[in-house]
């Protein structure tokens, strides 16, 4: 750290990895009196930082001046709160627990954050209506001295260590960049980040640098901009509300035919392009509409702008109206798209094109291009239900495909140096296993040190390895099959088993055949949220959970009641316009868009996937992988040799055997 080193380092399990990191960014805050944050994915770490590890380093090293930076949306806001209790339309069991809330808050028996609201049930909508949000007017509250969001700023402002999440750190960068360094970042000033769980780490970087837009956002808008002028005694009475709420309606309607499907991740197609433009216009001459409406209230109750300038009522209103800017801007950039008229070349290849449509030989038909070419524009379509209703769910993005650059140009170049690591950084084997994590992080390049370093946990001695034998590449493996085979392996663990999918369909169809060959409880994403799914699952002794994405990381169960992880098919990322356009690109320059990009991604999430079963020396296990082109396909030694070395059986007796044999039973 002291010299300035970038550094990227993969840790198995069982390393002690945070130990590894904690203890030298301890001596150097020390040394220099400069400041290091600590940057996670997961709440499960961040708990474990703060709660265990930082404590028990203070009873080695002495005082350490630690604390959590968060989003103001994980903190109450006693303001906040009381605009929704004198709310006439607020609902009446709303009202009460909001009313509980500022009740606890008042005593002082609770610091206004979320995670330790555990003395009322908060629904989602409660809780997003009392906390607190971008209307802050932080020293002209009346509250300001005993609210917790200000309290746990000028925590972190005076802390050496800091820990946030991925996402406000890549939001705090991602503001800095928008208002040139006028705006100052929500995480304090830091010479040194560790990015732990750093795999997750680019796609927070799209998420931060993007936009996203859905037809909810405009009506939540509207709901929210009342509120605030409510709080201003301004009130937002808009005469052509709703022909605004109808305008929406029907520009979004525009995408509800591209899929009958469950989900589709698509480009914006093009009828739809056609009519989208006189929709878009439409819709922003009202969103302007409503911003000169309030502008004219703010300067009817300011006197014309002469009275008080420096007011909390005016700080207010200062948020409402940037509030309407970022509104129009977020969904003008998720629309700004260039396609390109007939007979012009294309910029990058030089390819003379034939229709309106992108670049038929470099990019592909379909997707359009922001201003900024490494932004892509796509529209994501769901079904899904919503109490009890079916409902589409459509969502514009404009995302970057590419986060090398914002990487390198937002995040590496304001710091000292950045280390980064987790358990599944590479894509293959050796310390070349790297490269492709490196390109995505920046640090391709930059003389970054590389590591690798072992899990010390005996795999041969406690994995059991179960891959069916295969006569193809990509042999059509039947549902059925899947379900006898993990029916075989789940009985010898008695049930304490994850069996993970890549897509509702598969997970669901699993679903309906998988009780005709085992009768032990099952635990189905989706019926539940994700935390009380898992408490169920913990609380019996013999369940079997069915989960997607969010359980292939993230969740720690040491011990017998997780024995059995099995992986129904290999985690190839779904293609969209984001993955297209970054293969395209790549190869363009001669690289393969498969092998530096779909095939780490898969390869990651599967070892995340396979890092569920073993956490701890004394645990032993079974670890199934169903799908033939883990075994046949070309990459297959890439997939294996990412592997630790363990056990392999093809035959689900045996498999089962080794288990009994290495559990000593």
């Amino acid at each position: 750290m002291l010299e300035g080193k970038n550094v990227i380092a993969e840790a198995g399990t069982g390393t002690g990895k945070s130990f590894a990191y904690l203890v030298p960014a301890v001596l150097f805050a020390r040394e220099t009196g400069k400041r290091v944050l600590v940057s996670t994915d997961s709440i499960a770490l961040q708990s474990q930082i703060i709660g265990k590890d930082l404590p028990f380093l203070e009873s080695v090293m002495g005082p350490i001046r630690y604390a959590t930076c968060k989003g103001k949306g994980n903190y109450f806001c006693r303001r906040n709160a009381e605009i929704v209790v004198e709310d006439p339309d607020t609902e009446q069991v709303s009202r009460t627990v909001v009313r509980e809330l500022i009740s606890k808050a008042d005593s002082g028996d609770w610091n206004g954050d979320k995670v330790n609201a555990d003395f009322v049930i908060l629904s989602n909508p409660d809780w997003s209506s009392a906390c607190a949000d971008d209307s802050c007017t932080g020293t002209a509250c009346p509250h300001f001295n005993n609210c917790g969001y200000q309290h746990a700023k000028a925590l972190a402002s005076e802390a050496e260590i800091v820990v946030a999440n991925h996402t406000i750190t890549m939001l705090s960068r991602y503001l800095v960049a928008k208002t040139a360094g006028m705006m100052p970042p929500i995480i304090p000033d830091h010479a040194v980040c560790i990015f732990d769980e750093a795999h997750t780490v680019p796609e927070k970087v799209q998420q931060a640098f993007g936009k996203e837009f859905s037809q909810a956002r405009i009506p939540a808008a509207m709901r929210y901009l009342k509120s605030r002028c409510a709080a201003i005694d301004i009130e937002l009475d808009y005469p052509m509300e709703d022909e605004l709420m109808r305008k929406n309606s029907d520009f979004f309607r525009l995408f509800t035919g591209a899929t009958a499907q469950e989900t589709l991740t698509s480009e914006f197609p093009e009828e739809v392009l056609l009519n989208a433009d006189h929709h878009l216009a439409e819709i922003n001459t009202h969103l302007k509409r409503v911003s000169a409406y309030i502008y004219n209230e703010v300067r009817h109750v300011t006197g014309g702008g002469d009275r008080d300038l420096d007011s909390a009522f005016v700080k207010a209103a200062n948020t409402i109206m940037n509030y309407c800017k970022t509104l129009q801007e977020d969904l003008s950039e998720c629309m700004a798209y260039k396609p390109r008229r007939t007979s012009v070349k294309c910029p990058a290849c030089k390819n003379l094109e034939i229709s309106d449509k992108a670049c038929g030989v470099c990019f592909g038909e379909g997707y359009y291009e922001a201003e900024d070419r490494n932004t892509i524009c796509f529209v994501t379509v769901e079904r899904k239900k919503f109490k009890g209703q079916d409902v589409i769910a459509v969502k514009l993005n404009a995302k970057p495909a590419d986060t090398a650059k914002i990487m390198r140009d937002h995040v590496l170049n304001y710091l000292h140096c950045g280390v980064f690591t987790s358990a599944t950084l590479a894509s293959g084997p050796g310390i070349e296993g790297l490269h492709a994590m490196m390109y995505d992080l920046g640090l391709a390049g930059s003389g970054a040190i590389r590591m690798r370093a072992q899990s010390p946990f005996d795999y041969m001695a406690s994995v059991s390895c179960f891959i069916p034998k295969f006569n193809s590449s990509y042999e059509d493996v039947s549902i059925k099959d899947k379900a006898s085979w993990a029916a075989d392996l789940v009985k010898a663990t008695k049930g304490n088993a994850f069996i993970l999918f890549t897509s509702t369909r598969e997970m669901k169809a699993f679903h309906s055949v998988f009780p005709a060959y085992c009768d032990y409880p099952l635990f189905l994403q989706g019926e539940y949220d994700k935390q009380q799914l898992l408490r169920m699952y913990l609380q019996t002794s013999n369940g079997v959970l069915l989960g997607l994405k969010t359980f292939w990381t993230g969740v720690d169960i040491p011990g017998d009641k997780l024995s059995c992880v099995i992986v129904a098919s290999l985690p190839f990322p779904a293609p969209n316009p984001l993955i297209n356009a970054k293969c395209k690109a790549l190869e363009r320059k001669g690289n393969s868009g498969f092998m530096m990009v779909s095939l780490p991604m898969c390869v990651r999430d599967l070892l995340q996937g396979f890092g569920r079963l073993i956490r701890s020396d004394s645990d032993r296990g079974i670890f199934a992988l169903l799908d033939s082109r883990a075994v046949n396909a070309r990459y297959a030694g890439i997939i294996r040799d990412s592997f630790p070395e363990f056990h392999i059986f093809n035959d689900t007796k045996e498999t089962r055997n080794f288990y009994t044999a290495i559990r000593g039973n």
